[in-house]
């Protein structure tokens, strides 16, 4: 089984190696498989989605990995309070 690699965007995934979710956090996990040479697109979407989320009450955190050897499967976790 192929594994996850972390995709690094800039700072705004920065924190995602230290930031623990409190004990109240509801997790969302959302898988997004793309189309083959959207990628580059895709990251540019996450990057806005993530800029976007970080403003709303309630954000705690947001962690985009992909998988390696298949580029374009992506997750998406997120925590709220």
């Amino acid at each position: 089984m192929p594994r996850i690699l972390l995709v690094l965007l800039g700072l705004l995934f920065a924190n995602v190696a230290t930031a623990q979710p409190s004990p109240t956090a509801v997790q969302s996990v959302v898988y997004v498989e793309v189309a083959a040479g959207t990628r580059p697109q895709a990251l540019t979407a996450f990057t806005n989605y993530a800029v976007s989320v970080r403003q709303q009450a309630n954000f705690e955190n947001i962690e985009l990995f992909e998988q390696r050897g298949r580029p374009g499967h992506f997750v998406l976790i997120e925590s709220w309070r």
